[in-house]
């Protein structure tokens, strides 16, 4: 067995920008984990400066690449959750290219240091690759469309894909496939236990015809006491 690692960071109040390409050249198993520090090692001392704060909520998505490196459909993700360690087995297959992208919105007082791991039973390369605003969208609307599964609401043409994250929170993905005509997407959140990219529970946004757009995250709030 093989293994490669990179380190990134969730950083506050904005998603990561920093993913790791990985390429196989024969089918390959792989389990696939992004690892923070753990509750014991955050309260600052000799690992740290300063105090991380409560666990992030995280996950990832496993995206197949284009010819030319554009990113594409998710290939695996492994869904949000508050925890030190997530994981996803998955096949990598010869001739393609993968990018593996954390998913978070981190609203604690630092960012943290994670470390994505790739271990395989056959070698793979692997390397680090910074994400353009549009590649972070691409890759957050293709972890909430696998991640949903059978969460998706139709409205003629329009859907709704909420991808729900273990211990609470929520993304939410809305894209319109009509030819002409905009769609219109209300949500309202009640809990006090959750954070909001939006600034708010509630949000409106229409959709433009051939459009997607990422139109909620709902965190679970490290500065809150609890949720309803």
């Amino acid at each position: 067995w093989h293994e490669a690692r990179a380190l990134v960071r969730l950083p506050v109040g904005g998603v990561p920008r920093l993913g790791l390409v990985l390429e196989a050249t024969e089918t390959t198993e792989c389990c696939l984990s992004l690892v923070q520090p753990e509750e014991r090692i955050r309260r600052g001392g000799v690992f740290h400066g300063k105090s991380l704060g409560a666990l992030a909520c995280m996950g990832f998505v496993l995206l197949r690449l284009g010819r030319q490196g554009e990113v594409g459909a998710a290939a695996t993700v492994a869904a949000m959750r508050t925890r030190p360690v997530v994981s996803e087995d998955c096949w990598l297959q010869p001739g393609v290219k993968y990018l593996v992208v954390p998913i978070s919105f981190h609203n604690g007082p630092e960012p943290i240091p994670v470390v994505f791991a790739c271990v395989s039973s056959k070698q793979v390369a692997s390397s680090q690759r910074s994400l353009s605003s549009d590649e972070a969208r691409a890759a957050w609307a293709a972890y909430t469309k696998l991640a949903a599964g059978k969460e998706v609401q139709e409205f003629h043409g329009a859907k709704l894909h909420c991808a729900r994250a273990a211990g609470g929170g929520v993304v939410s993905y809305a894209e319109n496939r009509s030819a002409n005509g905009y769609f219109k997407v209300s949500l309202n959140f009640d809990s006090d236990g959750l954070f909001y990219t939006r600034g708010l529970p509630s949000s409106a946004d229409w959709i433009p015809p051939g459009h997607g757009q990422i139109v909620q995250v709902a965190m679970p709030d490290v500065n809150s006491d609890g949720s309803e």
